[in-house]
Protein backbone atom coordinates (compact mmCIF):
# COMPACT_ATOMS: atom_id res chain seq x y z
CA UNK A 1 0.00 0.00 0.00
CA UNK A 2 1.60 3.30 -0.95
CA UNK A 3 1.38 6.40 1.20
CA UNK A 4 -1.34 8.15 -0.87
CA UNK A 5 -3.43 4.78 -0.22
CA UNK A 6 -2.65 4.82 3.30
CA UNK A 7 -3.77 8.22 4.04
CA UNK A 8 -7.04 8.13 2.16
CA UNK A 9 -8.03 4.53 4.22
CA UNK A 10 -7.09 6.43 7.70
CA UNK A 11 -8.86 9.23 6.88
CA UNK A 12 -5.62 11.49 7.39
CA UNK A 13 -5.64 14.85 5.39
CA UNK A 14 -2.19 15.30 3.84
CA UNK A 15 -1.07 18.47 1.65
CA UNK A 16 2.33 18.46 -0.55
CA UNK A 17 3.79 21.30 -2.90
CA UNK A 18 4.00 23.77 0.00
CA UNK A 19 6.93 25.22 1.44
CA UNK A 20 6.35 24.48 4.99
CA UNK A 21 9.72 26.91 6.25
CA UNK A 22 8.35 29.59 4.05
CA UNK A 23 4.80 29.44 5.77
CA UNK A 24 6.01 29.43 8.99
CA UNK A 25 8.28 32.25 8.67
CA UNK A 26 4.86 34.10 7.49
CA UNK A 27 2.96 33.41 10.37
CA UNK A 28 5.83 34.56 12.24
CA UNK A 29 6.24 37.64 10.91
CA UNK A 30 2.34 38.25 10.83
CA UNK A 31 0.72 36.23 13.98
CA UNK A 32 -1.32 33.78 13.45
CA UNK A 33 -4.32 33.75 10.27
CA UNK A 34 -7.25 32.18 9.05
CA UNK A 35 -6.21 29.54 6.38
CA UNK A 36 -8.38 27.84 3.54
CA UNK A 37 -7.57 23.97 2.00
CA UNK A 38 -9.16 22.37 -0.34
CA UNK A 39 -9.14 19.53 -2.92
CA UNK A 40 -11.89 20.43 -4.92
CA UNK A 41 -11.53 23.92 -5.66
CA UNK A 42 -8.02 24.46 -6.58
CA UNK A 43 -8.30 28.98 -7.44
CA UNK A 44 -6.31 30.74 -5.20
CA UNK A 45 -8.28 33.71 -5.41
CA UNK A 46 -11.24 31.87 -4.22
CA UNK A 47 -9.61 29.95 -1.71
CA UNK A 48 -8.26 33.38 -0.10
CA UNK A 49 -12.43 34.61 -0.05
CA UNK A 50 -13.27 32.02 1.43
CA UNK A 51 -10.62 32.44 3.88
CA UNK A 52 -11.54 35.69 4.77
CA UNK A 53 -14.98 35.19 4.91
CA UNK A 54 -14.63 32.21 7.56
CA UNK A 55 -15.12 33.14 11.14
CA UNK A 56 -12.18 33.73 13.81
CA UNK A 57 -10.92 31.79 16.00
CA UNK A 58 -10.55 34.58 18.46
CA UNK A 59 -12.71 33.93 21.70
CA UNK A 60 -14.23 30.90 20.47
CA UNK A 61 -14.20 27.81 23.49
CA UNK A 62 -12.01 25.45 21.64
CA UNK A 63 -12.64 23.00 24.15
CA UNK A 64 -14.87 22.74 27.38
CA UNK A 65 -15.30 20.15 30.57
CA UNK A 66 -17.20 19.81 33.86
CA UNK A 67 -16.36 18.23 36.77
CA UNK A 68 -20.27 17.54 38.50
CA UNK A 69 -18.90 13.63 38.15
CA UNK A 70 -15.81 14.61 41.11
CA UNK A 71 -16.73 13.10 44.78
CA UNK A 72 -17.83 15.90 46.61
CA UNK A 73 -16.38 14.81 49.68
CA UNK A 74 -17.37 18.05 52.43
CA UNK A 75 -21.47 18.05 51.46
CA UNK A 76 -22.76 19.55 48.73
CA UNK A 77 -23.50 22.42 49.71
CA UNK A 78 -21.58 25.57 51.20
CA UNK A 79 -22.24 25.98 55.00
CA UNK A 80 -20.99 21.99 55.18
CA UNK A 81 -17.71 23.32 53.41
CA UNK A 82 -17.50 26.57 55.95
CA UNK A 83 -18.22 24.22 58.72
CA UNK A 84 -14.74 21.74 57.62
CA UNK A 85 -13.01 24.71 57.25
CA UNK A 86 -13.70 25.76 60.69
CA UNK A 87 -12.42 22.05 61.80
CA UNK A 88 -9.32 22.88 59.83
CA UNK A 89 -9.53 21.25 56.90
CA UNK A 90 -9.27 24.50 54.47
CA UNK A 91 -5.73 23.56 53.33
CA UNK A 92 -7.27 19.96 52.82
CA UNK A 93 -10.40 21.31 50.87
CA UNK A 94 -8.52 23.76 48.89
CA UNK A 95 -6.16 20.85 47.09
CA UNK A 96 -8.87 18.91 46.35
CA UNK A 97 -10.14 22.06 44.40
CA UNK A 98 -7.29 22.62 42.77
CA UNK A 99 -6.48 19.51 42.02
CA UNK A 100 -9.83 18.70 40.25
CA UNK A 101 -9.19 22.06 38.58
CA UNK A 102 -5.84 21.32 37.03
CA UNK A 103 -7.33 17.51 36.13
CA UNK A 104 -10.17 19.39 34.38
CA UNK A 105 -7.28 21.81 32.61
CA UNK A 106 -5.32 18.50 31.37
CA UNK A 107 -8.21 17.35 29.65
CA UNK A 108 -9.20 20.85 28.32
CA UNK A 109 -5.69 21.10 26.73
CA UNK A 110 -5.72 17.25 25.05
CA UNK A 111 -8.54 17.72 23.48
CA UNK A 112 -7.70 21.11 22.13
CA UNK A 113 -5.01 19.86 21.19
CA UNK A 114 -2.53 22.26 23.26
CA UNK A 115 0.49 21.16 25.22
CA UNK A 116 -0.43 21.82 29.33
CA UNK A 117 2.42 24.59 29.79
CA UNK A 118 0.52 26.63 26.59
CA UNK A 119 -1.61 27.84 29.74
CA UNK A 120 -0.49 30.76 30.82
CA UNK A 121 -3.64 32.72 31.82
CA UNK A 122 -6.46 31.69 33.98
CA UNK A 123 -9.62 33.29 35.34
CA UNK A 124 -11.71 31.65 38.34
CA UNK A 125 -15.18 32.54 38.62
CA UNK A 126 -17.50 31.21 41.71
CA UNK A 127 -19.40 31.89 44.97
CA UNK A 128 -17.67 33.45 47.44
CA UNK A 129 -17.19 30.53 49.41
CA UNK A 130 -15.63 28.32 46.93
CA UNK A 131 -13.42 31.20 45.56
CA UNK A 132 -12.05 31.88 49.29
CA UNK A 133 -11.39 28.05 49.35
CA UNK A 134 -9.93 28.07 46.23
CA UNK A 135 -7.31 30.81 47.26
CA UNK A 136 -6.28 29.22 50.33
CA UNK A 137 -8.60 32.18 52.73
CA UNK A 138 -10.80 31.25 55.53
CA UNK A 139 -14.79 31.15 54.44
CA UNK A 140 -15.08 30.81 58.18
CA UNK A 141 -16.76 34.94 58.61
CA UNK A 142 -19.21 34.17 55.93
CA UNK A 143 -21.11 31.61 58.53
CA UNK A 144 -21.13 34.66 60.78
CA UNK A 145 -23.37 37.16 61.01
CA UNK A 146 -22.45 40.10 59.46
CA UNK A 147 -21.46 37.63 57.15
CA UNK A 148 -18.15 39.54 55.91
CA UNK A 149 -15.35 38.12 53.50
CA UNK A 150 -11.90 38.11 53.74
CA UNK A 151 -11.77 39.13 50.56
CA UNK A 152 -13.93 40.14 47.69
CA UNK A 153 -11.29 39.50 44.87
CA UNK A 154 -11.18 41.09 41.64
CA UNK A 155 -7.37 40.54 41.45
CA UNK A 156 -5.09 38.35 41.01
CA UNK A 157 -4.18 35.58 43.21
CA UNK A 158 -0.84 34.01 43.93
CA UNK A 159 -1.35 30.32 45.10
CA UNK A 160 0.79 28.73 47.51
CA UNK A 161 3.86 26.74 46.59
CA UNK A 162 2.71 23.59 47.63
CA UNK A 163 -0.84 23.88 45.95
CA UNK A 164 -1.16 22.95 42.17
CA UNK A 165 -0.34 25.96 40.00
CA UNK A 166 -3.19 26.00 37.45
CA UNK A 167 -1.78 28.94 35.28
CA UNK A 168 1.20 31.34 35.93
CA UNK A 169 -1.50 34.37 36.42
CA UNK A 170 -4.66 33.62 38.21
CA UNK A 171 -7.44 36.25 38.18
CA UNK A 172 -10.25 35.88 40.82
CA UNK A 173 -13.35 37.47 39.49
CA UNK A 174 -14.91 39.96 42.09
CA UNK A 175 -17.75 38.81 44.68
CA UNK A 176 -20.01 41.67 46.19
CA UNK A 177 -20.72 39.71 49.01
CA UNK A 178 -20.21 37.30 51.25
CA UNK A 179 -23.27 35.00 49.46
CA UNK A 180 -23.33 36.58 46.07
CA UNK A 181 -20.37 35.94 44.23
CA UNK A 182 -17.79 35.93 41.41
CA UNK A 183 -19.95 33.73 39.62
CA UNK A 184 -22.83 36.28 39.93
CA UNK A 185 -20.48 39.18 38.45
CA UNK A 186 -19.61 37.05 35.57
CA UNK A 187 -23.61 36.59 34.81
CA UNK A 188 -24.18 40.61 34.99
CA UNK A 189 -21.34 40.63 32.09
CA UNK A 190 -22.57 38.51 30.20
CA UNK A 191 -26.46 39.39 30.32
CA UNK A 192 -25.08 42.96 30.21
CA UNK A 193 -27.06 43.71 33.61
CA UNK A 194 -24.99 46.72 33.96
CA UNK A 195 -26.54 48.25 31.20
CA UNK A 196 -28.98 51.67 31.14
CA UNK A 197 -31.19 50.86 28.14
CA UNK A 198 -34.61 51.39 29.97
CA UNK A 199 -35.07 47.75 30.11
CA UNK A 200 -35.79 46.03 33.44
CA UNK A 201 -34.74 42.67 33.54
CA UNK A 202 -34.04 40.10 36.59
CA UNK A 203 -31.37 37.56 36.49
CA UNK A 204 -31.86 34.26 38.34
CA UNK A 205 -28.49 31.86 39.36
CA UNK A 206 -30.43 28.80 40.73
CA UNK A 207 -27.77 26.57 42.61
CA UNK A 208 -27.59 26.39 46.77
CA UNK A 209 -27.48 29.96 47.29
CA UNK A 210 -30.40 31.12 44.73
CA UNK A 211 -28.64 34.29 43.84
CA UNK A 212 -30.33 36.95 42.02
CA UNK A 213 -29.96 40.59 40.58
CA UNK A 214 -32.85 43.44 39.53
CA UNK A 215 -31.57 45.48 36.99
CA UNK A 216 -33.08 48.92 35.19
CA UNK A 217 -31.61 52.49 34.27
CA UNK A 218 -28.22 51.51 35.64
CA UNK A 219 -29.14 50.42 38.95
CA UNK A 220 -28.60 46.80 40.34
CA UNK A 221 -29.91 45.01 43.48
CA UNK A 222 -28.83 41.84 44.43
CA UNK A 223 -30.05 38.82 47.11
CA UNK A 224 -29.13 35.52 47.85
CA UNK A 225 -31.09 32.88 49.40
CA UNK A 226 -30.65 29.73 51.09
CA UNK A 227 -32.20 27.40 48.53
CA UNK A 228 -30.22 24.49 49.76
CA UNK A 229 -29.02 22.10 46.74
CA UNK A 230 -32.49 20.86 45.47
CA UNK A 231 -32.21 22.91 42.38
CA UNK A 232 -28.05 20.92 41.46
CA UNK A 233 -30.27 17.66 42.62
CA UNK A 234 -28.92 17.53 45.96
CA UNK A 235 -31.69 16.90 49.24
CA UNK A 236 -33.48 14.50 46.76
CA UNK A 237 -34.35 10.75 47.36
CA UNK A 238 -32.98 10.23 43.57
CA UNK A 239 -31.13 13.62 42.97
CA UNK A 240 -28.53 14.04 40.16
CA UNK A 241 -26.87 16.87 38.40
CA UNK A 242 -27.72 17.26 35.18
CA UNK A 243 -26.13 14.90 33.46
CA UNK A 244 -26.91 12.50 31.02
CA UNK A 245 -29.98 9.86 32.39
CA UNK A 246 -30.96 12.42 34.54
CA UNK A 247 -34.94 12.84 34.06
CA UNK A 248 -35.18 16.01 32.99
CA UNK A 249 -39.01 16.71 31.93
CA UNK A 250 -41.92 14.75 33.65
CA UNK A 251 -45.67 14.55 32.08
CA UNK A 252 -48.57 12.70 33.85
CA UNK A 253 -50.59 10.41 31.28
CA UNK A 254 -54.67 10.54 31.99
CA UNK A 255 -55.19 7.62 30.13
CA UNK A 256 -52.57 5.28 31.10
CA UNK A 257 -52.33 6.53 34.88
CA UNK A 258 -48.55 6.31 34.78
CA UNK A 259 -46.40 9.15 33.97
CA UNK A 260 -43.86 9.89 31.09
CA UNK A 261 -40.10 11.09 31.17
CA UNK A 262 -37.72 12.26 29.39
CA UNK A 263 -34.27 11.95 30.71
CA UNK A 264 -30.87 14.09 29.32
CA UNK A 265 -29.23 13.21 26.24
CA UNK A 266 -31.98 10.08 25.91
CA UNK A 267 -29.74 7.95 28.22
CA UNK A 268 -31.50 5.47 30.59
CA UNK A 269 -33.30 7.49 33.70
CA UNK A 270 -31.95 6.55 36.61
CA UNK A 271 -31.86 9.37 38.69
CA UNK A 272 -33.82 13.23 38.33
CA UNK A 273 -32.00 16.64 38.10
CA UNK A 274 -33.31 20.14 39.10
CA UNK A 275 -35.68 20.74 36.64
CA UNK A 276 -36.97 17.54 36.42
CA UNK A 277 -37.19 17.71 39.77
CA UNK A 278 -39.60 21.44 39.56
CA UNK A 279 -41.53 19.13 36.26
CA UNK A 280 -42.46 16.81 38.81
CA UNK A 281 -43.77 18.94 41.29
CA UNK A 282 -46.37 20.57 38.50
CA UNK A 283 -47.02 17.06 37.23
CA UNK A 284 -48.26 16.04 40.47
CA UNK A 285 -50.08 18.81 41.45
CA UNK A 286 -51.66 18.73 38.09
CA UNK A 287 -52.38 14.97 38.35
CA UNK A 288 -54.09 15.80 42.11
CA UNK A 289 -51.43 13.91 43.67
CA UNK A 290 -50.60 17.39 45.66
CA UNK A 291 -52.59 19.77 47.88
CA UNK A 292 -51.60 23.20 47.93
CA UNK A 293 -49.88 23.28 51.09
CA UNK A 294 -47.77 20.34 49.60
CA UNK A 295 -49.15 17.18 51.26
CA UNK A 296 -49.13 14.02 48.98
CA UNK A 297 -53.30 12.54 48.35
CA UNK A 298 -54.55 10.24 46.88
CA UNK A 299 -53.28 7.03 45.72
CA UNK A 300 -49.68 8.42 46.83
CA UNK A 301 -51.26 9.78 50.27
CA UNK A 302 -50.45 6.02 52.04
CA UNK A 303 -46.70 5.25 50.49
CA UNK A 304 -45.37 9.00 50.60
CA UNK A 305 -44.25 8.31 47.21
CA UNK A 306 -44.81 8.05 43.77
CA UNK A 307 -42.89 5.45 41.25
CA UNK A 308 -41.35 8.05 38.16
CA UNK A 309 -40.20 4.60 36.48
CA UNK A 310 -39.79 1.85 38.17
CA UNK A 311 -36.38 3.42 39.00
CA UNK A 312 -36.80 6.22 40.35
CA UNK A 313 -39.70 7.80 42.46
CA UNK A 314 -40.26 11.12 44.18
CA UNK A 315 -41.08 11.08 47.75
CA UNK A 316 -42.92 13.49 50.22
CA UNK A 317 -39.61 14.80 51.64
CA UNK A 318 -38.38 15.88 48.38
CA UNK A 319 -41.59 17.73 48.10
CA UNK A 320 -40.97 19.58 51.41
CA UNK A 321 -37.08 20.19 50.43
CA UNK A 322 -38.67 21.56 46.85
CA UNK A 323 -41.00 23.90 48.42
CA UNK A 324 -38.45 24.87 51.14
CA UNK A 325 -36.64 25.96 47.89
CA UNK A 326 -38.78 27.24 45.18
CA UNK A 327 -40.48 29.40 48.47
CA UNK A 328 -36.94 31.05 49.41
CA UNK A 329 -36.27 32.46 45.61
CA UNK A 330 -40.26 33.36 44.73
CA UNK A 331 -39.57 35.54 48.74
CA UNK A 332 -36.90 36.29 47.20
CA UNK A 333 -38.00 38.09 44.03
CA UNK A 334 -41.16 39.85 45.92
CA UNK A 335 -38.42 41.37 48.13
CA UNK A 336 -36.16 42.76 45.52
CA UNK A 337 -39.05 44.25 43.78
CA UNK A 338 -40.28 45.75 46.53
CA UNK A 339 -37.20 47.42 47.17
CA UNK A 340 -36.66 48.77 43.37
CA UNK A 341 -40.41 49.77 44.01
CA UNK A 342 -41.81 47.67 40.55
CA UNK A 343 -44.23 44.52 40.29
CA UNK A 344 -43.80 41.69 38.37
CA UNK A 345 -45.58 42.80 35.69
CA UNK A 346 -42.88 46.01 35.29
CA UNK A 347 -39.91 43.26 34.41
CA UNK A 348 -39.29 43.43 30.49
CA UNK A 349 -37.55 39.96 31.00
CA UNK A 350 -36.51 37.44 33.29
CA UNK A 351 -32.86 35.31 32.51
CA UNK A 352 -32.27 32.01 34.40
CA UNK A 353 -28.61 31.28 34.19
CA UNK A 354 -27.05 27.83 34.68
CA UNK A 355 -27.55 24.20 33.68
CA UNK A 356 -30.80 24.09 35.43
CA UNK A 357 -32.05 26.62 33.47
CA UNK A 358 -31.59 25.21 30.03
CA UNK A 359 -33.44 22.02 30.68
CA UNK A 360 -36.25 24.10 33.31
CA UNK A 361 -40.10 23.84 31.51
CA UNK A 362 -41.33 27.72 32.69
CA UNK A 363 -44.89 26.54 32.69
CA UNK A 364 -43.91 23.92 35.40
CA UNK A 365 -41.74 26.26 36.99
CA UNK A 366 -44.74 28.98 36.83
CA UNK A 367 -47.41 25.66 38.26
CA UNK A 368 -44.62 25.47 40.74
CA UNK A 369 -44.75 28.72 42.63
CA UNK A 370 -40.95 29.18 41.37
CA UNK A 371 -41.59 32.24 39.06
CA UNK A 372 -43.75 35.09 38.56
CA UNK A 373 -46.76 33.83 36.43
CA UNK A 374 -46.79 37.41 34.66
CA UNK A 375 -43.16 36.46 33.57
CA UNK A 376 -43.68 33.25 31.95
CA UNK A 377 -43.80 34.80 28.46
CA UNK A 378 -40.55 36.55 29.20
CA UNK A 379 -38.86 34.07 30.58
CA UNK A 380 -35.61 32.47 28.59
CA UNK A 381 -32.82 30.39 29.44
CA UNK A 382 -29.18 31.76 29.05
CA UNK A 383 -27.22 28.62 29.55
CA UNK A 384 -24.28 28.77 31.42
CA UNK A 385 -23.79 33.20 31.45
CA UNK A 386 -21.06 32.55 34.20
CA UNK A 387 -18.57 30.75 32.11
CA UNK A 388 -19.58 33.26 29.36
CA UNK A 389 -18.70 35.96 31.54
CA UNK A 390 -15.66 34.23 32.48
CA UNK A 391 -14.53 33.73 29.09
CA UNK A 392 -15.09 37.76 28.31
CA UNK A 393 -12.69 38.41 31.38
CA UNK A 394 -10.10 36.24 30.37
CA UNK A 395 -10.10 37.52 26.60
CA UNK A 396 -10.66 41.56 27.37
CA UNK A 397 -7.76 41.53 29.89
CA UNK A 398 -7.48 44.62 32.03
CA UNK A 399 -10.35 46.42 30.84
CA UNK A 400 -12.88 43.45 31.27
CA UNK A 401 -11.41 43.09 34.40
CA UNK A 402 -11.90 47.03 35.19
CA UNK A 403 -15.72 46.73 34.19
CA UNK A 404 -16.49 43.79 36.48
CA UNK A 405 -14.73 45.48 39.44
CA UNK A 406 -16.96 48.37 38.64
CA UNK A 407 -20.50 46.40 37.97
CA UNK A 408 -19.68 44.76 41.52
CA UNK A 409 -18.75 48.03 43.07
CA UNK A 410 -22.53 48.99 41.44
CA UNK A 411 -24.60 45.88 43.21
CA UNK A 412 -27.07 47.25 45.98
CA UNK A 413 -26.57 43.85 48.25
CA UNK A 414 -29.87 43.33 50.57
CA UNK A 415 -29.10 41.07 53.16
CA UNK A 416 -32.03 38.87 53.65
CA UNK A 417 -30.92 37.10 56.84
CA UNK A 418 -33.36 38.44 60.27
CA UNK A 419 -35.05 40.90 57.14
CA UNK A 420 -39.03 40.39 58.50
CA UNK A 421 -40.11 41.36 55.21
CA UNK A 422 -38.16 38.43 53.64
CA UNK A 423 -39.25 36.06 56.64
CA UNK A 424 -43.43 36.70 56.30
CA UNK A 425 -43.19 36.47 52.07
CA UNK A 426 -41.18 33.49 52.79
CA UNK A 427 -43.95 31.63 55.09
CA UNK A 428 -46.55 32.77 52.15
CA UNK A 429 -44.72 31.70 49.49
CA UNK A 430 -44.54 27.44 50.93
CA UNK A 431 -47.50 26.74 49.54
CA UNK A 432 -48.11 25.64 45.75
CA UNK A 433 -50.17 28.46 43.51
CA UNK A 434 -53.97 27.44 43.26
Amino acid sequence: MDLAAYLERMGIVAIEDIDTRALVRHVRDYGAMRAALSTEDLNAASLVAKARASEPIVGVNLARTVSCTEPRTFGADVISRIQACKEGKLELLQRQVLLALDRMIERLCEDAGVPRTAVRHAVVVGNTIMEHIAAGLSPVSIGLAPFTPLSTFGSEIHLAPNQPQLAERIWFAPAVSGYVGGDICADILDCNLQAADGKLRLMLDLGTNGEMVLAGDGRMLACATAAGPVFEGAGIAYGLPAVPGAIAHVAYDDEDGGFMVESIDDAPAFGICGSGVISTVASLREAGFLAPNGRMQGVAAASGRVCLTPQVAFTQKDVRNVQLAKGAIAAGIEVLLAAYGAEPADVDELLIAGGFGRHLDIAAAVSAGLIPRELAARTRAVGNSAIEGASSLLLGGSAAQEEARRAAAQVEYIELSGNRDFDSRFIRCLDFPL
